[in-house]
């Protein structure tokens, strides 16, 4: 019985630790302006704005919005080669996961009208 004990405390101890390693560095965030624009190219997965583009493509969060809107909201579009076909590209941070070799990246598209169609997060 003491044995029996003893591991359900562990467990509770490993639940507690990974439930707070989620909170703190994966778990989905509202938009936060200053934490987007304190990016860096050299910044981690554990970067806020990994955070707040899934908080945007969880909520749909850009979606009908107008072009200049999301330019004003994210900021000027990432200069880079990769993904043409979007029309706005923005550099998220090196991809999350334990082999971390691509970057991840959030996209847009807009329609005819100029408005909001299209947002993903992909990997280089």
């Amino acid at each position: 019985m003491h044995k029996t004990l003893r591991l359900k405390y562990i467990f509770a101890a490993l639940l507690t630790i990974c439930t707070a390693i989620y909170l703190i560095f994966y778990i989905p965030i509202p938009f936060i302006k200053f934490g987007w624009a304190q990016y860096k190219p050299s910044d981690t997965h554990f970067h806020i704005r990994h955070r707040v583009a899934d908080y945007i493509i969880i909520t749909d969060a850009l979606a009908a919005k107008g072009k200049s809107h999301v330019i004003n909201l994210l900021g000027e579009p990432s200069q880079t080669s990769y993904f043409s076909d979007w029309d706005l590209v923005y550099h998220l941070g090196t991809e999350r996961g334990i082999f971390s070799i691509d970057s991840e990246w959030l996209v847009v598209n807009f329609d005819a009208n100029n408005n909001v169609s299209e947002v993903k997060i992909l990997r280089d």
